[in-house]
């Protein structure tokens, strides 16, 4: 559903499988998931902007708390 909103496209089959992966194995969180699109080439092309997404981000890269909310809300 990300590509479908953000990118305005079907995801191609590599990267679903990929990201898909990446989410199952609690590797990435979701909002990981929309930082990477939101950052991405294609995503600066479309210009995509998420409010919020930046200071969300930022938190969970804080030393401590960074990790708890991880994994208070690795499904979130």
């Amino acid at each position: 559903e990300a590509y479908r909103h953000l990118l305005h496209r079907q995801p191609d089959l590599d990267g679903l499988s990929s990201y898909l992966d990446c989410l199952r194995s609690d590797r990435l969180t979701k909002l990981e998931l929309l930082s990477e699109i939101v950052s991405s080439p294609e995503g600066q092309k479309c210009r995509v902007y998420i409010r919020g997404l930046d200071w969300r981000m930022r938190l969970l890269k804080l030393p401590i708390f960074g990790s708890l909310v991880r994994r208070l809300f690795i499904r979130w």
